[in-house]
């Protein structure tokens, strides 16, 4: 029986984050068509049901140091391509992907059917790097990419799907209406310096704008900055940790607006928490980026150059609103496409 493996190979022991995320979307997008199963660590183990789970045996913890966690992450890449067979389509996340690539040169095998997904350039980014992918690419089928820009990077076939595919089949209703809801803008997801969340504070602290800001730091100094610049603003509620999923649809069917204020390494890497506002039914104001381009081209948001000079007035009413959501409402439309075209390249339907 063909199986889909989806596998998380480092599966740190967080809570999940993007991974487990995308591990719900490809069960919610593919069990339709394929036995969907999910290979990784005990974290998985608290979402996904055992049906569909392919348990690894190893994890990665902060407190194991980094060499311990390289081998885990090479003990479950050799257990997997161990207990797979050809009928299998494994398809690896990009998590520790350049320890994954040395794994698949120890490991992999003939028999195994192997594809990656990869946001960016980094795992080939110097030259030991590329030595161990020149090995690695003899083993894998192909690549699930957002970027054509990778794709002709990694030199090996490729689809262009975007990093979560829409599984529902319309848009979510708007269940508060617009001049009822909490927030003007939003921003949820993990919190790094790349992503602006700081210059965004800033900018609006003080202002007439009522702003939500919900996610994880990566460390004390990005919390430390974020409270102390909201710490006198009213207008902006800051809730730092973990968001959990319930949470998440709460506080975006309170919002207007999604804020993202994304640049450096997010300048061309596409990012899935654009996507998850989308699929909220969010519109997007965003920083101008290779990555947030189709905002502008699906006419489901607003992009600009410079977050000090972002006017709000010129959207901030229902109309403008209204018709991002419309345009959100066809966007969705078309993601059926991006689902084909991943099952026929990994020749799961033909």
């Amino acid at each position: 029986m063909k199986r889909l493996i989806l596998a998380d190979v480092k599966s740190v022991n967080n809570g999940g984050g993007h991974y487990l995320s995308l591990a719900q979307n490809y069960l919610d997008l593919y069990s339709n068509s394929v036995k969907v199963m999910i290979a990784g660590g005990s974290i998985y183990e608290r979402k996904i049901k055992r049906e569909n789970l392919f348990l690894l045996p190893y994890e990665n913890k902060s407190c194991y140091g980094k060499i311990k966690n390289v081998f885990n992450v090479l003990k479950n890449c050799k257990y997997l391509f161990q207990n797979t067979n050809e009928e299998d389509v494994v398809v690896v996340q990009q998590s520790a992907l350049f320890t994954a690539f040395l794994g698949i040169v120890l490991f992999a095998c003939k028999k195994n059917n192997i594809y990656i997904i990869a946001y960016d350039t980094d795992p080939i980014s110097n030259a030991l790097k590329k030595i161990v992918y020149f090995f690695a690419k003899k083993k894998i089928k192909g690549f699930v990419l957002s970027s054509e820009k990778s794709g002709m990077a990694y030199r090996k076939p490729y689809c262009l799907v975007p990093d979560y595919i829409f599984a529902g089949e319309k848009i979510p209703e708007d269940i508060i209406p617009y001049d009822k809801k909490r927030y003007d803008f939003i921003f949820i997801g993990s919190i790094w310096p790349d992503k602006g969340v700081v210059e965004m504070a800033k900018r609006f602290a003080g202002t007439q704008y009522k702003i939500l800001i919900a996610g994880k730091p990566c460390d004390e100094n990005i919390a430390d900055s974020l409270k102390n610049v909201c710490k006198n603003a009213a207008n902006i509620d800051l809730k730092l940790g973990f968001v959990k999923d319930e949470d998440y649809r709460e506080y975006m069917s309170e919002a207007r607006y999604s804020l993202l204020n994304y640049k450096g390494v997010y300048a061309e890497r596409s990012s899935g928490v654009v996507l998850d506002v989308l699929f909220a039914g969010v519109p997007v104001i965003g920083h101008r980026t290779f990555a947030m381009q189709f905002i502008e081209d699906e006419q489901v948001g607003v992009l600009f150059d410079d977050i000090e000079k972002l006017n709000p007035s010129s959207f901030m009413n229902p109309d403008t609103y209204e018709n991002f959501r419309r345009n959100i409402a066809k966007y969705l439309q078309k993601q059926e496409k991006y689902k084909k075209d991943f099952l026929n390249f990994t020749n799961i339907t033909c």
